[in-house]
C-alpha cells in the first residue's frame, strides 16, 4: 500500500501513539519492570497502531462502509485473530503473580483486554472515518461553490465585451460616416484597447496603473468622435501603482457616463472622473452631466451597472457601489468604494 504524501501519518498520530505508550509504562512498571513493561508496551501499541492504521485504509475501500458485509467480515476476522495473537504474546509475557490482571484466569482477563481494546480501537477509525469524510465533504461543497463563483465572475465579464465593443464601434462609425482622418488612429487604438478587454481581462488581477490607462485610452477614443474639445478629465491620486485590481472593473463605469451624457446636444457637457487608492481602500467617483428628457437609452437594458454590481457580489461582497441620479439639475454621480485585501497591496518603494 503506497502512501500519498496526503496520506501521511500526522505528527500529532505520533505523539497520541507516544502518550499511549508512556501511560502503558506507567501502569505496568511497577509491577514488571522498565525492561518486560516496555516490550509489552512496544509489542500492544505497535500492534494496536497496525491496527487503526489498517481499519483506516479498509474502510476507505467502501464508499458505504456500514452496509457491506465483506467489510465487516475482514474486520471480524483482524480482531478475532488480533485478540488471539496479543492473548497469547501477553499471557507468556505478563508475570501473573505481580500484575493485578493475573488475579483469577490470567487468560480470560487478557482475552477481554484485549478484545475490548481491539474493538476501541475499531471505534476510533470509524469516526476518524467519519470526521474525515465530513471535512471532505464541506471542502468538496466550498470547491464546487468557489468554481461556481469563478464561472458567473467569467461570464459576467464575458457580457463587458460585446457591450463594449458596441459602444466603441459607434464611435468609430460615427468618424468613418464623416471621412474623419483620425478613423485610422482610432482603430489602432480600439486595437490596443480590445487587446487588454481580450486577453488581460480574463486574469484575476491587473496593476492599477493598466487599468487607468485603459481608461485614459477610452476617453481618448470617446473624444475623437467630436470636433469640439470635450470637457472630460481623470484625476488619480495612486500611492502605490503596483496594487492590482480585478481587470475591467473601472471601464464599465466610464463607459455608463458616457452612454447616458448628453455631450451631442449640450455643449457645456461634463464628464469627471477621479480614482483614489490610499491605504487598503479604493474610491472610484464620477459625476456627468445628462439630459433627464432622454429616457431611451435606460430602455434599452445596458448590462453596465448591474454587471459590475454583480461581479462585486460575487468578488468583493463588502464593496459598495452608490449612484444619484438629479432629474432636476440633470446630474449623474457614482462613486465606487472598493477595500483592498493585503494580497492585493504590493510593496511600493
Amino acid at each position: 500500500m503506497k502512501l500519498q504524501q496526503s496520506d501521511a501519518i500526522p505528527p500529532w498520530h505520533i505523539f497520541v501513539w507516544l502518550s499511549i505508550l508512556a501511560i502503558y509504562l506507567g501502569v505496568n512498571v511497577p509491577y514488571s519492570g522498565l525492561r518486560l513493561s516496555l516490550l509489552r508496551g512496544l509489542l500492544n501499541t505497535g500492534l494496536l497502531g497496525a491496527l487503526f492504521y489498517f481499519y483506516q485504509w479498509w474502510l476507505r475501500r467502501f464508499e458505504k462502509p456500514e452496509s457491506n458485509w465483506k467489510c465487516w467480515l475482514v474486520i471480524f476476522l483482524t480482531i478475532c485473530l488480533m485478540t488471539l495473537l496479543r492473548t497469547r504474546l501477553n499471557n507468556v509475557w505478563l508475570p501473573g503473580e505481580l500484575n493485578p490482571l493475573a488475579e483469577g484466569n490470567r487468560r480470560v482477563n487478557l482475552f477481554w483486554a484485549s478484545l475490548a481494546s481491539n474493538f476501541g480501537v475499531l471505534s476510533l477509525s470509524y469516526l476518524f472515518l467519519l470526521s474525515d469524510q465530513r471535512r471532505k465533504s464541506a471542502l468538496t461543497q466550498l470547491k464546487l461553490r468557489e468554481e461556481r463563483r469563478i464561472a458567473e465572475l467569467q461570464q459576467l465579464r464575458s457580457q463587458i465585451n460585446p457591450h463594449f465593443l458596441f459602444n466603441v464601434l459607434n464611435n468609430v462609425y460615427s468618424l468613418a460616416s464623416m471621412n474623419s482622418p483620425r478613423t485610422a488612429t482610432t482603430v489602432l487604438q480600439l486595437s490596443d484597447l480590445l487587446r487588454y478587454v481580450t486577453y488581460d481581462g480574463q486574469l484575476d488581477g491587473v496593476s492599477i496603473g493598466a487599468e487607468v490607462e485603459q481608461l485614459e485610452r477610452y476617453i481618448s477614443l470617446f473624444r475623437l468622435r467630436s470636433e469640439v474639445p470635450l470637457d472630460i478629465n481623470l484625476r488619480t491620486s495612486v500611492s502605490a501603482q503596483n496594487t492590482t485590481i480585478e481587470p475591467l472593473l473601472l471601464l464599465p463605469l466610464v463607459e455608463n457616463a458616457f452612454k447616458h451624457g448628453d455631450f451631442i446636444i449640450n455643449q457645456s457637457a461634463y464628464a469627471h472622473f477621479e480614482l483614489i487608492i490610499d491605504g487598503r481602500q479604493l474610491i472610484f467617483m464620477g459625476e456627468n452631466s445628462y439630459d433627464p428628457a432622454e429616457n431611451s437609452k435606460d430602455q434599452q437594458g445596458g448590462v453596465g451597472l448591474e454587471n459590475i454590481r454583480q461581479r462585486l457580489a460575487l468578488s468583493h461582497p463588502t464593496a459598495t457601489l452608490k449612484t444619484l441620479k438629479n432629474d432636476k439639475r440633470g446630474i449623474y454621480k457614482f462613486e465606487l468604494s472598493l477595500p483592498l485585501q493585503s494580497t492585493q497591496i504590493a510593496d511600493h518603494e
